[in-house]
């Protein structure tokens, strides 16, 4: 089957994005593992207001562009709760819609067009994450040699954990019954459990413990069916802040915090995670001083993505993210973005280990 110049420009362009894709001449579609499938955000410049439901039966300028490109729903980012109750400290998150489409059209492709429209400012991909693998070097599992090399006893002769200081653990599933995590685990002061009602208005209804965006839930452990999400999420909150000198398991860096567990993950495919930057609003406004993400992508940068670290650090947050483990010097997201800690890296020697990102990224 020969190729169509259109067809042609379509690959060329899917390759120069770096994107790992499967394309279908029979049906024009494109499979791209590095986006959620029929999932855009579009953030519109005006005419559209947040607190009204869009659909596809109206007659205004969102309305008509839902039916020209087979837009089934639009959702805000911020729920109407939220944005009444954070007002001008959205920045621009106000304008930002989830879209879902029908059909099996790329959504690279698809977001390209709707940029192109007149009451559109952005539109783009909504991308996977993935997580930064743990090496199974000795070194990792040899605490006592860690906590030497960035000298944690030496910092805890200054200044030890506070519990009033929360660090959120935005990754694949926090175990809140841990024996070694359960005592540091957040809990919500403005939420009365199993009351089934949002009772401090943050958009999460019975949020006692964090949030699970990947069923929907109060609470944050991850999911047996993903089960190295479960295993990530859990690890990190481990490292962050175990339960510190109790006699049990490990000892956490930051000598007993707070814990705010959050599962981002992609509830049907282990090692994705969908819900990361929804994952950083939640911590963010429910007061996390500190937001760790243990993951991310390589590929090109987000202006929603950027939007959200922007929003999340007004807030006072410090968001610290992995960067990466694929040994190269090219941008990996979230900890390319500005305001955001990149953390690499380094062996038993403090030398950069060889699988650890690098470079002014």
């Amino acid at each position: 089957m020969r190729e169509s110049p259109t067809m042609k420009m379509q690959i060329i362009f899917i390759l120069l994005l770096g994107y790992n894709v499967v394309f279908s001449a029979e049906t024009s579609s494109i499979k791209d593992n590095r986006v959620v499938p029929n999932q855009l955000i579009i953030k519109f410049i005006d005419g559209v207001d947040p607190m009204v439901k869009v659909n596809k039966s109206g007659t205004n300028a969102a309305n008509k562009m839902m039916q020209q490109f087979n837009i089934i729903d639009l959702n805000p980012v911020i729920l109407t709760s939220r944005l009444l109750k954070t007002g001008s400290k959205l920045h621009g998150l106000k304008n930002i819609y989830y879209a879902f489409y029908e059909g099996n059209r790329s959504a690279i492709l698809l977001a390209n067009q709707i940029s192109k429209q007149d009451i559109v400012e952005y539109a783009e991909p909504k991308y996977r994450h993935y997580l930064s693998e743990i090496p199974n070097d000795f070194f990792y599992s040899t605490q006592e040699d860690n906590y030497l090399v960035v000298h944690a006893p030496e910092a805890w002769e200054v200044v030890k954990g506070d519990k009033n200081i929360i660090i959120a653990i935005v990754d694949g599933g926090t175990d809140i019954r841990h024996e070694d995590l359960q005592a540091n685990i957040w809990q919500n002061p403005g939420e009365i459990p199993n009351n089934n009602i949002d009772d401090e208005g943050n958009g999460f209804v019975d949020d006692i413990y964090g949030w699970n965006f990947a069923n929907n839930s109060g609470d944050p452990t991850g999911l047996d069916q993903t089960p190295s999400n479960q295993d990530h999420g859990t690890h990190t909150a481990g490292i962050a802040s175990a339960v510190t000198d109790n006699g049990v398991g490990v000892a956490g860096t930051s000598w007993n915090t707070t814990i705010m567990g959050i599962n981002v993950s992609d509830p049907n495919e282990d090692s994705s995670l969908i819900w990361g930057y929804e994952g950083i609003i939640y911590a963010a406004e429910n007061g996390a001083e500190v937001i760790n993400c243990s993951w991310g992508r390589q590929g090109i940068g987000s202006r929603f993505e950027e939007e959200v670290i922007a929003y999340a650090t007004s807030l006072g947050a410090a968001v610290v993210a992995s960067a990466g483990n694929k040994g190269s010097p090219f941008p990996y997201y979230p900890s390319s973005y500005k305001n955001v800690l990149a953390v690499a890296g380094t062996d038993a020697n403090d030398n950069k280990y060889s699988d650890s990102n690098y470079g002014i990224n």
